[in-house]
């Protein structure tokens, strides 16, 4: 199931990062182009809707796990 543009732009809000940043800007330029709507959230809002993630969620706990390494996103 693909995301829909304002799913990319909520998830993208709730981080602070160069990557994040440039989701959003790609977000509203597809907006632009396809007029599929789109609401830009604060990022405090979009922080407000996490998941909660349930404690025997195996999926959740190994792709933590694969993703925990940080070391390459720094420069």
């Amino acid at each position: 199931m693909a995301l829909t543009l304002q799913q990319m732009a909520d998830i993208a809000m709730r981080w602070e990062t160069t990557m994040s940043d440039a989701m959003i800007v790609a977000c509203v330029q597809r907006h632009h182009e396809t007029r599929e709507p789109l609401r830009i959230k604060t990022r405090r809002e979009a922080r407000g809707q996490v998941r909660v993630i349930q404690g025997d969620d195996v999926d959740w706990e190994r792709l933590m796990r694969e993703n925990s390494d940080t070391r390459w996103n720094h420069c």
